[in-house]
């Protein structure tokens, strides 16, 4: 999010940042609005189908909370700053995670691509 570039300089003065919603890239708003959209779909599939076994899964609780704070991100970015919800946007890698563990291959890919990193690092 470029608004992120607005701090620590211009604390009590977003207005005046450069990087502020509206001045930052259109496309960016956009591809959240899609995102946090099929993340819901998502979630509420899941919800519906496992009813009352869906928050017996820790990945549907992170789904969960990613969702929630979105939503309550949208709502509340129109009424109140809520910067402070959009650092759980950053949970939606750890969701990439949860799509590797479904790839055997591409998990074990980017397993021997980190153990050649920690090798060629050391």
């Amino acid at each position: 999010d470029l608004e992120a570039q607005c701090y620590p300089t211009y604390v009590g003065q977003l207005a005046e940042c450069p990087h502020v919603e509206g001045r930052s890239a259109p496309w960016v708003g956009v591809a959240n609005m899609i995102l946090l959209i099929l993340y819901t779909v998502e979630a509420a599939t899941r919800l519906y189908v496992l009813r009352t076994r869906y928050f017996g899964n820790r990945w549907n609780a992170l789904d969960c909370l990613i969702v929630t704070t979105g939503w309550a991100s949208q709502v509340l970015g129109a009424v109140v700053n809520a910067s402070f919800l959009r650092v759980f946007r950053m949970l939606r890698l750890v969701r990439a995670l949860r799509v590797m563990g479904g790839f055997r291959e591409l998990s074990l890919l980017i397993a021997s691509f980190m153990s050649t990193l920690k090798t060629l690092l050391w």
